[in-house]
């Protein structure tokens, strides 16, 4: 009866959890035209994820504030900020060598405590334009 109740107790967590990571799919305040859900889509296709090979992967998806340049001595790319409040403009701004993006960082990895680095998918969308952006191009 013990074991009854432990097994029950574990599936409510385990289903709570799922719930929890599901709704965290759809639930964007922050309304960026390009939508979590939309970025993690786009991530996947460009990736060539499907059920097969996304069995035992974790999709994570963040919205950050980057800052990307590219010159004659090279090119890169740097976080600035998570964004926690929705923006009046997500589009991106180029000034001079640099543009600075909203994008959703979109992760593909497996499920565990021990993470790949890199992950076996790393994506950067435009959360304005919904292009997949390379590291270190504007």
């Amino acid at each position: 009866s013990d074991d009854l109740n432990n097994t029950i107790q574990e599936m409510k967590v385990k289903y709570s959890e799922l719930e929890a990571s599901f709704l965290g799919l759809f639930d964007d305040p922050l309304r960026p035209p390009v939508s979590k859900l939309q970025a993690i889509l786009i991530s996947l296709e460009h990736g060539g994820w499907n059920s097969s090979n996304l069995a035992g992967m974790r999709v994570f998806a963040r919205l950050y504030y980057m800052h990307f340049w590219a010159t004659d001595r090279g090119s890169g790319g740097e976080v600035l900020h998570q964004v926690k409040e929705p923006v009046s403009d997500y589009s991106p701004v180029v000034v001079g060598d640099s543009t600075y993006r909203y994008v959703w960082y979109v992760d593909v990895d497996r499920v565990g405590s021990a993470h790949s680095i890199p992950p076996p998918g790393l994506y950067i969308v435009d959360a304005a334009t919904g292009e997949i952006v390379p590291w270190g191009l504007p």
